[in-house]
């Protein structure tokens, strides 16, 4: 009986002690992703508090002795404790508003071990997050309140507190403020801010719209002037073609008039050739004469000699003779 006692005692001590194997084993498989960053620490031992990288994969790490840390290294949004921050937030002037805050965070894998020793896991809920709440009340309160309610006002705030989280890059933290909501919480300075808003918004318009019109206005004087300057080419062109048509006219005329003095020329030398063939001129007027009185022309006399005589001469005989001189007899 003793014997069987003690048999089942053994056996219950290896069943505990090969599940606490199991559990050993199992503890120390360590799996990182893709997304993370993770590294072992020592916790006990002569290297108790040193540091191990551990690059993404699954491997089995002794959970005795030491301790693993995952960190999810991926850009996300915080928001949490980041809205509605009214306590304490006012402008340079003193009026109270409240401010929705988002960040955008992402972990160094590289640095993770400086993280994890100055900061530790909840480094968001005790470092960046506090540090964001403290400093929107400083950025506030420099920016007056009808510069808050601007585009420029909401930039200036978001660069100082993006500022401010520069040193915590050396621990692997990089942080990017956004300025999601800016409320003012008096409703009398809301309504002033909101009627100045649209006051400024209506006389940026206007100046849009008249700026437009000068452009219309030069559009129109440089349509204008562009037709103006094409009416007066065509004018210079109508000109210059009156012109050229003219001196074609002219030229015409003159050449028309040398060749009529041309002409005049020839019928002189004409007439000096002919005078020349009649004999220097000595029969010229004759045969001049004949030629006018036509060929069936004859005169058979006329009285001559002193009055009272009754003498004829026959002058056909005259023209005839001269007209044959003319031919050469």
């Amino acid at each position: 009986m003793q014997k069987e006692i003690n048999i089942s005692a053994k056996n219950v001590l290896l069943v505990v002690a090969m599940g606490l194997t199991a559990v050993y084993g199992i503890s120390g498989v360590t799996t990182i992703g893709l997304n993370e960053g993770g590294f072992a620490v020592t916790m006990i031992g002569a290297e108790r508090g040193k540091t191990e990288t551990l690059m993404p994969g699954t491997r089995w790490i002794d959970p005795f002795t030491k301790d693993v840390f995952k960190y999810d290294t991926r850009g996300r949004q915080y928001d949490e404790n980041l809205t509605g921050i009214c306590e304490g937030i006012t402008t340079a002037d003193g009026q109270p508003i409240c401010v929705d805050l988002s960040a955008e965070i992402s972990l160094s894998k590289d640095k993770l071990g400086e993280l994890h020793t100055n900061y530790g896991p909840d480094w968001y809920e005790r470092i960046i997050m506090p540090k964001i709440r403290s400093e929107i009340r400083t950025s506030t309160s420099a920016v007056a309140s009808d510069n808050a309610y601007t585009a420029e006002g909401k930039e200036k705030i978001m660069h100082y507190l993006n500022s401010k989280l520069v040193q915590y890059e050396a621990s692997g933290i990089h942080a990017t403020v956004n300025l999601r909501e800016l409320r003012f919480t008096n409703q009398g300075y809301i309504y002033a801010i909101e009627e100045k808003a649209i006051a400024s918004q209506k006389e940026i318009t206007a100046q849009r719209n008249a700026l437009a019109a000068i452009e219309t206005a030069k559009g129109v004087a440089n349509t204008a002037e562009g037709e103006k300057q094409k009416r007066i080419k065509l004018a210079e062109a109508d000109r210059e073609e009156r012109r050229l048509s003219g001196e074609g006219k002219r030229l015409e005329q003159e050449e028309e008039a040398k060749g009529i003095e041309a002409i005049a020329r020839a019928n002189a030398k004409g007439t000096e050739l002919q005078v020349k063939a009649y004999g220097e001129g000595k029969y010229y007027s004759q045969v001049k004469v004949a030629e006018a009185l036509g060929d069936n022309f004859q005169i058979w006399g006329v009285p001559t000699g002193a009055p009272g005589t009754s003498s004829i001469v026959g002058l056909d005989s005259i023209v005839g003779k001269a007209l044959g001189a003319t031919s050469g007899e």
